[in-house]
């Protein structure tokens, strides 16, 4: 009967369970990769930094407050602002990432779907290959097919999904810091508030207080009182070192004369105490401020950084770049980056991990498409070397045209194939390149014997039919033969493949 037979469904099926091969691996990754979204932990932040948002809420600037703190009130409606603003991009952040999550969700279930249908349809090909003592295999040959089209498609979806994912924990990292630095800027207000509301209570009791200099004096303490409070809070002596000493001097003469009741001086001393001290608070606060955010963005970036290049192969990159000091610089940058920020050079770890990282996702990205267009390559050679074989040449051998330093072939290098003729002419050589592209040449055809060099390459071009769009589009010397040779060759795998496979011993 006529139809496909075993020796031609065999190749396509086992292509197909190549391919589903290739997806489930990138499934597998993916679920490690939506395991790492899951493991960023946001539960404990957002509940801590909601409870400081209720506080916030919860202590408004009362009427007292903006009487007898009016130079504290604009201050604490800044960092109120800032506050929302960080809760807000937390917030954004968060649904960003919890978006694309469900996106990548989705694609890997239709993935996942497609999988299904196409191990379906391996499964049933496999079956009628076992039981068809050599009858015809349209079914079988149409179930190969499909499966390794729905296949492609799976995987296709997988690393879309991939692609979702990895979007998906840049906005989950970016809300974890924006909840962190919300914690620590809605903790910072609330203390500042306490302090502020403490000091206007103060100078509310003062203010029923008859005489003016005790009221102004009992003012001054109480400021000086909270400031001192909020500067011993903060780490003055690393910001600010000496600062907080050198006022010393007018602190002990204010509390000299407070305690000797002397309210005049006291609140002559306190009206140009507190706006030094204020002034000091603020520097330091604001310096502390921008130390922790730095600290935090740095060290938040290097773990992102650690955990994303946690599931690349360095040796991978290097074997499929050919990149290996490059490669080696940047995962080595990544983890000189800790040392800058114990040594608290926040900005050059960051300066280092940036670009790093940058670097080694174009590393993948390289050696991902090469490695994926080496294999299609290698397809196409064992189509070209089975016709060969077929057609009474020796059996072909194959090389690549580089190697590295260690004598290692550079499997992204053009790849040379050479069969060796039955008679004494005849003998082939071609080398493709990584796009697929095939330069041939027909060795041993002195001048005059054009015709033979056209038969072989037509010879070629037969037994290739049926697997390779094969065109022959420059001729060479036997150009004339052919009136419609171009000037380019041309091959390009069907859909529809069919493959015949080398015997290699004889």
């Amino acid at each position: 009967m006529s139809g496909p037979k075993a020796a031609d469904v065999q190749p396509k099926l086992r292509r197909a369970v190549e391919e589903i091969g290739k997806q489930v691996d990138q499934a597998r990754r993916n679920a490690e990769r939506l395991s790492k979204i899951e493991a960023v932990d946001l539960d404990a932040g957002i509940r801590a930094t909601e409870e400081i948002e209720r506080k916030v809420a919860a202590n408004p600037l009362t009427d007292t407050i903006r009487r007898h703190a009016s130079e504290e009130v604009s201050a604490l409606e800044r960092q109120r602002a800032v506050f929302r603003e960080k809760m807000e991009l937390a917030r954004r952040e968060q649904e960003k990432a919890a978006e694309l999550r469900r996106e990548a969700v989705r694609l890997h279930n239709q993935a996942d779907q497609l999988l299904r249908g196409a191990v379906s349809a391996a499964q049933t090909a496999a079956r009628g290959l076992a039981t068809s003592f050599g009858w015809d295999l349209r079914i079988e040959d149409r179930k190969a097919t499909q499966a390794r089209q729905q296949a492609k498609e799976a995987l296709r979806l997988e690393r879309a999904a991939s692609e979702s994912i990895r979007r998906a924990l840049d906005h989950k990292k970016n809300a974890k810091s924006a909840y962190d630095a919300a914690w620590v800027l809605g903790r910072q207000h609330l203390e500042k508030f306490n302090s502020v509301s403490t000091q206007a209570a103060e100078q509310e009791k003062a203010e029923r207080i008859a005489e003016e200099n005790q009221r102004n004096a009992m003012a001054g303490k109480s400021g000086t009182d909270a400031l001192l409070a909020s500067i011993h809070g903060l780490r003055h002596e690393k910001f600010a070192p000496g600062e907080l000493a050198a006022l010393q001097p007018a602190v002990a003469e204010f509390r000299g004369a407070f305690d000797r009741k002397d309210y005049a001086a006291a609140a002559e001393i306190s009206s140009g105490l507190l706006p030094r001290l204020r002034t000091l608070e603020q520097k330091v606060m604001q310096r502390q401020n921008e130390f922790d955010a730095a600290m935090l963005s740095a060290q938040n970036a290097l773990k992102a950084a650690r955990e994303e290049i946690s599931v690349l192969d360095r040796n991978e990159l290097i074997r499929w770049t050919a990149e290996e000091q490059a490669v080696n610089n940047a995962f080595d940058a990544i983890s000189g980056a800790e040392e800058r920020i114990a040594a608290e050079q926040f900005g050059e770890a960051e300066a280092l991990i940036g670009p790093s990282l940058e670097a080694i996702r174009k590393f993948a990205a390289a050696a991902e498409e090469r490695s994926n267009a080496a294999a299609q390559r290698m397809e196409l050679a064992e189509v070209i070397m089975n016709a060969l074989y077929e057609q009474g040449y020796d059996s072909p051998t194959y090389y690549y045209a580089q190697q590295n330093a260690a004598g290692a072939d550079v499997e992204f290098s053009d790849l040379t194939i050479f069969a060796k003729a039955p008679g004494v002419r005849g003998d082939m050589r071609m080398n493709i390149d990584l796009d697929g592209k095939v330069r041939l040449e027909v060795e041993g055809i002195a001048e005059g014997e054009e015709a033979a060099c056209h038969q072989l390459v037509s010879d070629l071009q037969k037994g290739v039919g049926d697997e390779i769009d094969f065109v022959m589009t420059d001729w060479g010397r036997a150009a004339g033969i052919d009136s419609e040779a171009k000037v380019a060759i041309r091959e390009q795998v069907r859909t529809q493949e069919k493959t015949r496979e080398r015997q290699k011993n004889g």
